[in-house]
Formats: C-alpha cells, structure tokens, sequence
C-alpha cells in the first residue's frame, strides 16, 4: 500500500508540474523594440565651444543629449533636433568651454524609457583664438598678426540709422569695410535678418551734398562677395550688427 501511494504522488506532481510550469519571459515583438545607432560623428571646436554633428539611425521614437565635462560628465547639452522617429541629423553646440582643455563626451539615447550610451569620447578646444569664436560677450570678425587683439561683433535689435549710431556701451555700429568683411565670413556669425529685410546699416555716409539723409547697407544673400552696396533712408528701418575692440 505505501508503494502504490508513493507512485500515486509521484504521479501527482508530475501532473501539476506540467500544468503550472511557473513564469515565462513576455513576448515582446520584434517590431517594437527600438534600436538606435549613432554610425557617424563630426567635431569642430573653437577656442570656447565645441559643435557635435551625428548621425543617429532609429526605428523608433528616440530623444539624444550629449554629457560631458574635463574627466567626468557634469554637464549636459540639448541636440537639435532632440527628439524624432527617424534617421536624421542632429547637432549639438557647447559653449563657455575653457581653452586648449580636454573634454570628456558620450551620447545617451533614451527610447521606451530605456537609457544607452551610444558613443564615448573626447575633445579638445582650441589654444588660439580664431575669427568666428565666441569670445568677449560676441564673435571675433578680426585678428591682427599676434592673434591676441583685433574685435568683435554682436547683433543688436533693428532699428533706424540714428539709434543705431549711438551705439551701446562698449558697442560702435559697424562701418562700411567691416561690414564687407562680416559679409564674406557671414557663415561664422549667425546673423538673422527682421522679416522681409535684408539689409544692415553702416556708419559711412555716401559721398553727396553735405545733409544728404542717407546711409550704406548691404544685402547679406545675394550679390558679389563684398555683397551689394546701396543706400536708404535713415528712417528706416534696418538690421544693426555692432562692434567693440579687445
């Protein structure tokens, strides 16, 4: 009797087991899972910034922000653009960083609330200064032959062509010449124009009989290399770009 109720329990569990085999793994569709790679990224650094082109390559809904810091990643930086579902390009520009200093980077990706570090690397900001460096509250436009003085601009609010003359602090409206110099090196600034307008005023006054109310301005799109000169009235109202000296 003690053998058959031995086999009888044994025979029991068996069965159970088979019926309650205990949790299992969900199943998660292929087509669900959001895969993100970064094949491809581009750095610029200037003196003070570092610019961060990639390449991200997703299936999914993905946002990317950069981390990074001198021997540690307490920082933190924005892409644009920073959230998307699909391959694309997205830049990143990180300022007010220290010169000739060693950045460390890496890439995180979040996608169905899941962190990853995509990429994990270094770069270094410049040793000398350079025309198109963010640099004493504007952008260097020029450098004399040290490579330690010359002068910056900054783009002001658009306005007449006597508000714009009366500069702004430290602040001078642009003369003529620079202006043909900002033109041909306009892809380092960043300069916007008001709607409509693309035109910015100069503090040289064309030649003509002494009162004449009029001033130079120059078309930042189109035209030869120095852009096309022109006039207006002081009136108007035009886009201001100003200089200072360090």
């Amino acid at each position: 009797m003690k053998k058959i109720t031995y086999l009888f329990t044994v025979f029991l569990l068996l069965v159970l087991g088979a019926c309650n085999p205990g949790p299992t793994e969900p199943n998660v569709p292929p087509e669900s899972i959001v895969i993100v790679t970064i094949p491809f990224v581009e750095i610029t650094t200037t003196i003070t910034t570092a610019s961060i082109k990639s390449t991200v390559n997703t299936n999914g809904p993905t946002s990317i922000a950069v981390e990074y810091g001198v021997g540690n990643y307490s920082s933190s930086g924005d892409f644009v653009p920073n959230s998307f579902s699909v391959n694309t390009i997205a830049n990143a520009k990180l300022t007010n960083l220290m010169p000739n200093t060693r950045y460390q980077f890496r890439i995180k990706s979040v996608a169905n609330g899941a962190s990853k570090y995509l990429i994990d690397s270094s770069f270094t900001t410049s040793s000398q200064l350079q025309i198109g460096d963010s640099y004493n509250d504007g952008i260097i436009d020029s450098l004399d032959n040290s490579g330690k003085h010359g002068s910056v601009i900054k783009q002001f609010p658009a306005s007449n062509w006597e508000t714009a003359m009366k500069g702004s602090g430290k602040w001078s409206l642009v003369n003529i010449d620079k202006l043909k110099n900002i033109y041909k090196n306009r892809s380092l600034f960043n300069l916007t124009t008001i709607p409509g307008d693309l035109c910015f005023w100069s503090s040289t006054l064309p030649p003509g009989p002494d009162g004449l109310v009029w001033a130079q301005i120059v078309n930042f799109e189109t035209g030869p290399e120095s852009g096309v000169i022109n006039v207006g009235y002081k009136t108007d109202i035009h886009n201001v770009v100003m200089y200072s000296v360090f």
